[in-house]
């Protein structure tokens, strides 16, 4: 049932997606193109490994025609992991090597530094009124970037304002909007020590860029009040 729902998806795009290359397609082609284009996607853009596209088909191929493997599958899963496992080592390693060197860049430009080589910020906008203490709950738009040798990747945008209790938020964010005066907007540079680390919910040790604008500094005061 899963393939039938997968199919009829794939064949949503036909007619919806279009691009140069599917024009003088057929049908099956066009579908086999798309399944093609979400592969990658799926399974060879991130993290960024690198790969033979004419063995990926050939693969595939195999597959198709029912070749059986020289190893059994456990021992492939078993080598897939391995393998998988040497280029995470090395992602986590080029990341980190990626993020002091940013932050080492951003330290020489107009920023404010709160950790020598971890943590800085550059303000954006002023404001004024109440301030962002440690322990409160301001209410805030962001937005985040992560960050490495490929380039900057926007991965998260909060444009409602949203309640954000900064105790159970990662160390870099709670202490750059700590200290933040209502309307005023800040970016963040933070290190991955501060951020997600290399066990995170992005790539391990990604340095990661916020915008932060403070709408209210504490919106439990406005509970209270109302």
């Amino acid at each position: 049932m899963r393939y039938y729902f997968f199919f009829l998806f794939l064949s949503s795009l036909v007619g919806i997606c279009r691009l140069g290359a599917t024009e003088d397609l057929d049908e099956k082609q066009e579908l086999s193109f798309y399944r093609g284009y979400l592969f990658w996607q799926e399974h060879l853009q991130r993290p960024k490994m690198p790969y033979d596209l004419e063995q990926v088909i050939a693969g595939m191929q195999a597959a198709e025609n029912g070749d059986k493997l020289i190893c059994n599958e456990e021992k492939l899963h078993a080598q897939i992991r391995k393998f998988q496992e040497k280029l995470l080592a090395k992602q986590t390693e080029e990341n980190l090597a990626d993020a002091e060197t940013f932050l080492a860049k951003i330290a020489k430009e107009d920023v404010t530094e709160l950790i020598s080589n971890k943590l800085y910020y550059k303000r954006l906008k002023n404001g004024g009124g109440r301030m962002v203490k440690s322990n409160s709950t301001p209410l805030l738009t962001y937005s985040v970037w992560s960050y490495n040798r490929w380039g900057e990747e926007e991965i998260i945008s909060r444009d409602l304002p949203l309640p954000v209790m900064l105790e159970n938020t990662i160390p870099g964010f709670a202490q750059g909007v700590s200290g933040m005066m209502e309307g005023e907007v800040r970016q963040l540079f933070i290190h991955p020590e501060l951020a997600y680390g290399t066990y995170g919910k992005f790539d391990p040790n990604l340095l990661v860029i916020f915008k932060v604008e403070v709408i209210s500094a504490d919106d439990n005061e406005i509970h209270e009040r109302s």
